[in-house]
């Protein structure tokens, strides 16, 4: 009983941090790791939403959505990760590897609201279209989850062709996966599908394939990929 109370005493905060954070977030100020004023026009704007969800954009980017969590003085949003530096009713400083972001509460008017629509991506017709090494760099969830299975949750993709002549058309990483010991491989790809074989199988939608971006997803997880040099 003594250690139940422990826990749910060290997770209060936590829970009233993200109750506090709920609300529509504008960056207003940017410095960089070294101290000094940084000028930007990626305006970072976050709404924090009930759920511990978020939907993020930079301004002239993509809308991204996911889930967030606070634990001790960082704020955990999936592929992206601060500390906090400084937090009040009405605005909030966090910092990465690059920069330290101010952000303050707004209420957004109906203009800003309103986004232009994401051009359509082209269809992704031939499995040459993706050869190549892909990492994630982010990734969304249409839900909350309690937890992650970081045994599934894949960290990269080895888009080959058939070049070997086995058949194997590339592999799939999860997280817990060595880099040299991939725990699925794909086996076929058509109707905008990538079907994998190996510890199960798995079918990844390809929504997109364009600008150094591929973007998959999977039973409501989407996986956004870039080939880093």
């Amino acid at each position: 009983m003594k250690k139940l109370l422990s826990l749910l005493l060290v997770s209060l905060p936590a829970l009233g941090f993200c109750q506090d954070m709920t609300g529509n977030w504008k960056e207003v100020s940017r410095t960089s790791a070294s101290g000094g004023s940084v000028p930007f026009k990626d305006t970072i704007k976050i709404e924090f939403l009930m759920g511990n969800e978020y939907v993020w954009q930079k301004k002239g980017g993509f809308i991204y959505k996911g889930t967030y969590k606070v634990e001790k003085n960082n704020l955990d949003m999936g592929a992206r990760f601060f500390s906090i530096v400084d937090k009040s009713s009405n605005s909030i400083k966090i910092k990465d590897e690059s920069a330290t972001y101010e952000l303050v509460r707004y209420t957004p008017t109906s203009e800003q609201t309103v986004l232009p629509p994401e051009p359509p991506a082209k269809p992704v017709r031939s499995i040459d279209q993706m050869k190549g090494h892909w990492s994630v760099f982010k990734g969304t969830q249409d839900k909350t989850t309690p937890s992650i299975n970081y045994a599934r949750k894949i960290k990269m993709i080895d888009i080959t062709g058939d070049i070997a002549g086995d058949g194997k058309l590339g592999m799939v990483f999860s997280t817990k996966d060595a880099d040299t010991a991939p725990s699925w491989y794909i086996e076929n790809y058509s109707h905008q599908t990538l079907y994998v074989n190996g510890k199960d199988k798995r079918y990844l939608k390809v929504l997109k394939c364009e600008n150094n971006e591929l973007v998959i997803e999977e039973d409501g997880m989407t996986y956004f990929f870039r080939q880093f040099k």
